[in-house]
């Protein structure tokens, strides 16, 4: 091979090496909060509750740490609630799909520990639908989505 060539592309090399250890690094925070009003689908019993959620997630350049709950509305049903947290997903400014665990289930009697799957759309008038393993819902309410790209040197 041609000296020349040889030469030069070291010099290319070495250049790519300067420019990128100069770069700035950016911080990715992501977090996801709200609350909503909605009906939860028992898949073994048919039922359909009328239920409030609540939902708090964030990750700042390290896992996603969350949690969320569901709670009857029907006052027939005395303090039942799904409840769990959150431990993967990705948000964005416009919607969400979030991975989790859910922990406590007394309102369809699903097995715990089991996963849940929880996506929708941010906004004062977002949506939310939750997966689990013996039951589905879905919310409307006050999801707010809020990313944030920070540089640092």
């Amino acid at each position: 091979m041609n000296r020349s060539v040889v030469f030069r592309n070291s010099l290319l090399l070495l250049f790519l090496i300067v420019v990128l250890l100069g770069l700035n690094q950016l911080v990715d925070a992501r977090e996801i909060s709200g609350s909503g009003v909605g009906i939860i689908n028992c898949l073994t019993n048919s039922k359909h509750i009328s239920a409030s959620l609540s939902i708090i997630a964030f990750e700042n350049n390290s896992p996603m740490y969350g949690s969320w709950e569901v709670i009857a509305n029907n006052e027939s049903v005395d303090s039942f609630s799904n409840s769990g947290y959150l431990s993967d997903g990705n948000i964005q400014n416009s919607g969400y799909q979030l991975n989790g665990v859910e922990t406590h289930n007394n309102i369809c009697n699903a097995n715990t520990p089991s996963n849940v799957i929880i996506s929708g759309s941010c906004g004062s008038d977002g949506k939310l639908q939750i997966k689990g393993e013996k039951w589905s819902a879905y919310f409307d309410g006050n999801i707010m989505c809020h990313i944030e790209l920070n540089e640092i040197s």
